[in-house]
């Protein structure tokens, strides 16, 4: 059975996030009150006990396409991109990309 919510801020995806757990994250850059990068760093802080591949794979959704965008978004600690608006392909391949890396720790 799979969970989908959707939360407007940062905040309120950390508060979901203390009593629900969750294999994937398509997590928007830019948000009020805290943004995407933000709320990675502190989901990665939170999470740091677990392996990596037991913690959520974040996406990140942005309309920004730089370079410098992308790494940022990689140092804040997510593990995709994809930039708006996309293609259901783009979409796909990171699901891939999540699914893949959520096996490896069954290994």
């Amino acid at each position: 059975k799979r969970q989908v919510s959707t939360q407007s801020t940062g905040i309120e995806v950390l508060g979901l996030l203390k009593n629900h757990s969750y294999d994937v994250i398509l997590m928007d850059v830019q948000m009020p009150h805290m943004d995407g990068l933000e709320c990675t760093r502190v989901i990665r802080q939170t999470h740091a006990h677990l392996p990596r591949t037991i913690q959520p794979f974040i996406i990140a959704v942005t309309a920004n396409v730089f370079n410098s965008d992308q790494e940022e978004c990689y140092s804040a600690g997510m593990d995709a991109f994809i930039s708006k608006p996309f293609k259901k392909e783009e979409l796909e391949t990171a699901l891939k990309k999540a699914s893949n890396h959520k096996r490896l720790d069954a290994i």
